[in-house]
């Protein structure tokens, strides 16, 4: 019996007989068709695909990756889908990935290590084709990079960088030490750094960088107070209740992102105490809220959407055997000066 091998077998669905019936070809010829055979001419395909579009064919996965050995699924796991970063990092990913003729699953590791590695074996289990691997932010290491590596499942990871694995960030490290750069020139005598807990490299290479930049400014002479206050959260509210807790005002505050930049911005201005007039701030990241903020954020963009370009650009290339050497690719990041600090 001819196996029709993209299809379902429930009752009442469209089937590639049906299909063949409504396009006058073979069953055989459908099948070759709708996988996309070069040995199909071109007036054949369309007459197929039009008949399936007509009759609401839905291929059968399942019997596809039967047959090819292939599942045309990717799989990406992301600590949290209700923070913006990573909602618009799986928008885009998503645009990229269908554009590439993939389909994406998505896995949420809740910022939580044990989790982040059930997610990974679920989609090992679930046999994607290939693994974008976007970490947790929490100090300490888990086996989910042993876990991807031991699958042998071509994977990248995103965001972050990782030792074993090829790797596409933006620079996380230049933009904050150009952003501190500049505003350490309107002359702040003292600053607060709005910090995450350490051992995330992400929140490591900005404090590096913010040290960096302070530690140069000073060594031209000038005179300028730091002090770093680590919230582990690195929230809005975290942000809000530690400077509520200040006793006297710093002349800026630099935040690790975005979020926490807006909760200080809220927080004063709700005091009658001027952004930036008196207290200048800076987030990180350039997410939608740093434009709405009431006093819009000086902040640096990170490009999510060349991040999802050139991750899926190398998954792709992994894929196809072009290349299977670590690589670690840096995309640029931009200053962004708004009214919260001052010219």
């Amino acid at each position: 019996m001819e196996q029709e091998n993209n299809t379902t077998k429930r009752s009442g669905a469209v089937t590639i007989a049906d299909i063949a019936k409504a396009a006058g070809v073979s069953k055989a010829t459908v099948s070759l068709a709708l996988n996309g055979s070069p040995v199909v001419k071109d007036e054949t395909r369309e007459k197929v695909t039009a008949a399936a579009a007509s009759l609401g064919y839905v291929p059968n996965f399942s019997a596809r990756r039967l047959v090819s050995g292939k599942s045309g699924m990717l799989g990406v796991v992301v600590p949290d889908i209700e923070n913006v970063y990573y909602a618009t990092f799986v928008k885009e990913l998503t645009d990229r990935v269908s554009e590439a003729g993939w389909s994406l699953s998505i896995f949420i590791s809740s910022n939580g290590p044990d989790r982040e590695s059930r997610a990974v074996r679920d989609m090992i289990a679930s046999r994607v084709e290939g693994i974008i691997y976007v970490p947790v932010n929490t100090p300490g290491g888990n086996d989910a990079v042993p876990l991807i590596l031991n699958s042998g499942i071509p994977a990248v990871c995103a965001t972050t960088l990782t030792d074993k694995m090829s790797c596409v960030l933006c620079d996380l490290g230049d933009g904050m030490r150009r952003l501190t750069e500049r505003l350490l020139a309107t002359g702040p005598k003292s600053v607060i750094y709005l910090d995450g807990s350490p051992g995330v490299y992400t929140l490591d290479v900005r404090r590096e960088a913010f040290s960096e930049a302070v530690r140069s400014y000073r060594e031209s002479g000038h005179d300028i107070v730091t002090r770093t206050i680590s919230i582990p959260s690195v929230d809005y509210f975290s942000a809000e209740r530690a400077v509520a807790g200040l006793g006297e005002l710093p002349d800026a505050i630099v935040s690790v992102n975005d979020f926490m930049a807006l909760g200080v911005v809220n927080h004063l201005t709700s005091r009658g105490i001027s952004v930036p007039d008196r207290v200048q701030v800076t987030g990180f990241d350039d997410c939608v809220f740093a434009v709405s903020s009431p006093v819009p954020l000086t902040t640096v963009r990170q490009d999510i959407g060349i991040l999802a370009e050139k991750t899926v650009a190398l998954l792709k290339r992994k894929l196809s055997g072009e290349t299977s050497d670590r690589e670690v690719i840096l995309i640029p990041t931009d200053v962004v000066t708004r009214r919260s600090t001052k010219k």
